[in-house]
């Protein structure tokens, strides 16, 4: 397979990338916590700025291919570039959803809400920065394992999608 770390530093635009998405991604949650209008409104406007450099990300891989394909076989794994290309729309749709909670004035989080939301920010955090490591030392299997445990996230966010249908069958709160 083709080595990731031949794309990876390639003007170390996926250190860049990631960086500006975790600091997008930690600054919308911190804002939605504190319920801050201003915050959300200029961490969304990032976030489109974001998707759109996922775009370029994405174009540039497949430059640095054509570039690198000299009659030998090049493998890329799809998952790469859909991981990059969902990332960046997940953050928008996160930005989006975040705002419009509080420019509808909806009631505030819960404490427990706040505390469930922040246990899955971290494990996304942490995902993103192994996922970086594995792809700074071309560690193949590593990212493919990185992916994999991906899915004990989406369980986690499943749990508190049905912990948030509970709640509001119960009363506890209005808004998902």
């Amino acid at each position: 397979p083709f080595p990731y770390t031949t794309l990876f530093r390639s003007g170390n635009k996926f250190n860049s990338f990631f960086s500006a998405y975790l600091d997008n991604f930690n600054n919308l949650f911190n804002a939605l916590f504190n319920e801050n209008r201003k915050k959300l409104a200029k961490e969304r406007k990032i976030s489109k700025h974001i998707k759109n450099d996922a775009r370029a990300l994405i174009q540039n891989i497949f430059s640095v291919l054509q570039l690198k394909d000299e009659g030998r076989d090049i493998e890329l794994s799809p998952r790469l570039v859909w991981s990059l290309r969902e990332s960046a729309r997940h953050l928008k749709e996160l930005a989006d959803i975040c705002s419009d909670h509080i420019e509808n004035q909806h009631k505030g989080l819960l404490d427990i809400q706040k505390e469930e939301l922040g246990k899955i920010k971290s494990q996304i955090s942490d995902y993103i920065l192994q996922g970086l490591s594995a792809l700074r030392e071309n560690n193949i299997t590593g990212i493919e394992k990185i992916i994999q445990d991906g899915i004990t996230i989406r369980d986690n966010i499943n749990d508190f999608k049905k912990n948030q249908l509970k709640r509001i069958r119960k009363g506890g709160c209005k808004t998902r």
